[in-house]
């Protein structure tokens, strides 16, 4: 394993680093937001590889995810839902993960190499705002920053990556103007979002190891607030727990558990109901995104590789 794939394997919560990373793929449905009738799932990332942490634009024309090939490093890339076509966005030396549309371009976490020996892969992550002539570190101070989401043009949520290999990770919250970081959770997962009514940063709490919650925060509020409890596997599945996470326009909540998408109406104390099942797909899923209209779910679809019979290189996945 490249020392770059080992260090992106170093920060996700995997039993052994060294095991071969999953194959990913991107998967899109259709959505209707009335009926709630899902249709049947399109891969549009059809290859072997990693392809992963879709996106839609602002405007739904589109998504962005990432992908690699073998150990080379992560690049942006654009799937056209009019044309079919996949486009290659950035071709960098770094590796970049979670792509985020915003008005003028994309912001990115991008991954650089070590400036010294002593250090780390996570030393030099950081938030860059891509324009498509420009790359500009966003806040070059603030290193180990592992995902992000925007609340609105002046803040931005950040996970800071802990300082070994397993979580937990903090969650911060900066003013863009300042750069001034306001502390908001000591321990959360990857998937971030913001609530409904757009005030509020929302995130997978992970203080209480056997009791994960979908929980909400605003920078000046001293507690978070409680969700949902997110979807749990039948007890002898071998599925992971759900930690991935997206808000659907109506104000409701998505999450998975294997290959079914399970939908929390909004209301307190209600019930994760099957909003649909794709038993044909062999895998999880994961990380989903919900289309700004409501009409498109895309999620990617985790399978384990078998071991291989021959050596060979293996790539890493997001920090």
């Amino acid at each position: 394993m490249s020392t770059l794939a080992a260090a992106l394997l170093s920060l996700l919560p995997r039993a052994v680093a060294d095991e071969p990373p999953p194959e990913t793929d991107i998967y899109v449905v259709d959505l209707d937001p009335k009926s709630r009738r899902v249709g049947k799932p399109h891969n549009v990332t059809p290859r072997r590889g990693y392809d992963n942490q879709p996106a839609f634009l602002l405007d739904d024309s589109a998504l962005l995810f990432v992908a690699a090939e073998g150990a080379g490093p992560t690049d942006v890339f654009r799937f056209d839902f009019a044309t079919g076509v996949t486009t290659q966005v950035t071709a960098t030396p770094e590796a970049e993960f979670s792509p985020t549309p915003l008005a003028s371009g994309f912001s990115v976490v991008r991954v650089g190499a070590p400036t010294g020996d002593t250090e780390a892969y996570t030393e030099s992550q950081g938030l860059w705002r891509y324009d498509g002539a420009d790359k500009i570190p966003l806040f070059p101070a603030i290193r180990r920053v592992g995902y992000h989401t925007w609340l609105d043009e002046r803040h931005v949520a950040l996970v800071i990556v802990g300082p070994t290999a397993s979580p937990p990770h903090a969650l911060v919250m900066v003013d863009v103007a300042t750069g001034v970081q306001t502390p908001l959770a000591p321990d959360v997962g990857r998937s971030l979002g913001h609530t409904p009514d757009g005030k509020r940063v929302s995130f997978v709490d992970k203080h209480v190891a056997d009791r994960w919650t979908v929980s909400a925060i605003a920078a000046g509020e001293t507690a978070t607030e409680l969700i949902a409890t997110p979807p749990l596997p039948d007890r002898d599945s071998a599925v992971d727990p759900s930690e991935d996470f997206c808000w659907l326009p109506d104000g409701s909540l998505l999450m998975a558990v294997g290959t079914r998408l399970l939908r929390w109406d909004g209301a307190s104390g209600g019930a994760w109901v099957q909003l649909a099942a794709f038993p044909e797909l062999r895998g999880d899923i994961k990380r989903i995104a919900v289309s700004h209209d409501g009409r498109r779910i895309a999620f990617v679809l985790q399978t384990p590789v078998p071991m291989p019979e021959v050596p060979h290189t293996t790539r890493g996945e997001a920090p």
